[in-house]
């Protein structure tokens, strides 16, 4: 990459988009980097109301850091991060410099911070200094390069850069591992454009919705939710505790009077008993289910 004419890192990465010819559909970074509409409201309480414009200048600053990290066009960052304001402006600002992102499981063991950082052959890692202290006996190979509010931009110098992905690439998602060794699956732009369009399409998605995102970040079916929200300005609260039995979830939910809903249905069955007071949604107005076979009781329960 180079910005010696001056270019931005946001900017460059919307100039690259669109040079790319009229054939290629502009990525959903593109479009949500290249807003003229910054601000709306995109995130609720977290821990204050957050708007897209907000978000962004965040983003342009992690860039820079990142950059003097040495982050360069088709290289992966791994982000070790809950779900929150912090980590979609990692997201945002990696993919400005045609970076390539992975989510990890903010309970990942230190083994397997390290297992997954050689299989992506990341040597970047976005994460904060609490984070960075629970693995410092074993992974001291994490140095701290620089501080951006809460967050740290560290090298890992035992991971040889390696790039078989390119700057049309977006993400590295992890499968589950039920077959006891997670594989690292690579998203495209037009892979995640597609399927963040597709669901503002059908669940009639707008910024008169609102919603909680609970889903873990690592997995595809969270970034389904976080696009596709950011895209048709939905506002969401980020969720980083995931599903519990104590009912929190669900008060947070009638609290916001959501109108949309999205889990699998594992989850869907602990947050409907997590309902102890019991407390409906009236607000709720669609209900998307995904990763797992969804029964004709569980249907008619959410119905």
């Amino acid at each position: 990459m180079d910005t010696d004419g001056g270019l931005e890192p946001l900017s460059y990465f919307v100039a690259a988009q669109l040079s790319a010819g009229a054939e290629r559909e502009v990525s959903i970074f593109a479009e949500l980097l290249g807003s003229v509409s910054s601000e709306r409201l995109v995130l609720l309480n977290s821990p204050v109301d957050v708007s897209l414009g907000e978000l962004l200048s965040d983003a342009e600053a992690l860039a820079l850091r990142l950059a003097d990290a040495g982050v360069r066009e088709a290289h992966c960052v791994a982000l070790w991060l809950p779900a929150g304001r912090e980590l979609i402006v990692a997201m945002l600002a990696t993919r400005s410099l045609g970076a390539v992102y992975s989510i990890l499981g903010v309970r990942c063991t230190q083994f397997e911070l390290a297992r997954d950082l050689r299989e992506l052959g990341s040597s970047c890692v976005v994460t904060t200094l609490a984070a960075m202290q629970r693995v410092h006996n074993e992974v001291t190979e994490l140095v701290l390069h620089s501080e951006n509010g809460h967050l740290v931009v560290a090298r890992c110098a035992t991971v040889a850069e390696r790039s078989a992905l390119n700057r049309h690439d977006a993400c590295v998602i992890f499968t589950s591992g039920s077959s006891a060794q997670p594989k690292a699956v690579v998203l495209s732009d037009s892979a995640v454009t597609a399927n963040a369009h597709a669901v503002v399409a059908f669940t009639g998605m707008s910024e008169v919705d609102r919603s909680v995102v609970f889903t873990p970040p690592q997995f595809a079916f969270a970034q389904s939710q976080i696009l596709s929200h950011l895209v048709a300005r939905a506002p969401f609260l980020p969720w980083p505790s995931g599903v519990v039995a104590s009912g929190e979830l669900w008060a947070t939910l009638a609290e916001l009077a959501v109108t949309g809903v999205a889990a699998n249905p594992s989850s869907y069955r602990l947050l409907l008993s997590s309902n102890n007071s019991p407390t409906e949604l009236l607000s709720v107005r669609y209900a998307v289910s995904a990763g797992q076979p969804l029964t004709s009781d569980l249907l008619a329960t959410l119905r």
